[in-house]
């Protein structure tokens, strides 16, 4: 037992220090990979973590407003949903924007649904309004909004 002894404790020791220098050698490594990364490999990383959870990068709101469009002797009313979007992102530019519109009654319950896609792009850090024509059931008395999806360019 005592011939092992110095063995074991030597071996301790040297994978101890072999421990702390590996560790502080992958430090120093990761630090140099970040420190010399180009702003085109930046904005690239940056984009794509934007990707991964665009959803709760974007802001909207909406209104529907109810427009006579039947001309003189004829009503003919025509429902519109108005808003702004606002891409908050600082690097990635969305496009195809999907809202879910669903109708409400008076009790709340759901009496119709429609999906309204905004064909358009819009830049990181900036807004769009839209307006688009929607189907009012009779039934409905109020609205939801809710952003389905976007595409990420």
């Amino acid at each position: 037992m005592k011939k092992y002894l110095p063995a074991v404790i030597s071996s301790i020791i040297f994978l101890a220090i072999g421990y702390f220098v590996g560790g502080q050698q992958g430090y120093e490594k990761r630090d140099r990979e970040q420190r010399f990364k180009t702003t085109d490999e930046l904005k690239a990383e940056l984009k794509e973590r934007e990707r991964d959870n665009i959803l709760n990068l974007i802001e909207s709101n909406g209104e529907i407003n109810r427009r006579d469009e039947g001309g003189l002797f004829r009503v003919d009313y025509v429902h519109y949903l108005k808003g702004t979007i606002n891409n908050n992102a600082a690097a990635a530019t969305i496009k195809d924007i999907k809202f879910r519109v669903d109708y409400l009654s008076k009790t709340s319950s759901k009496v119709g649904s429609e999906e309204v896609t905004i064909y358009e792009f819009i830049k990181p850090g900036r807004s769009f309004e839209f307006k688009e024509k929607v189907s009012w059931p009779t039934d409905a008395e109020s609205f939801t909004l809710t952003l389905v999806e976007t595409k990420v360019e």
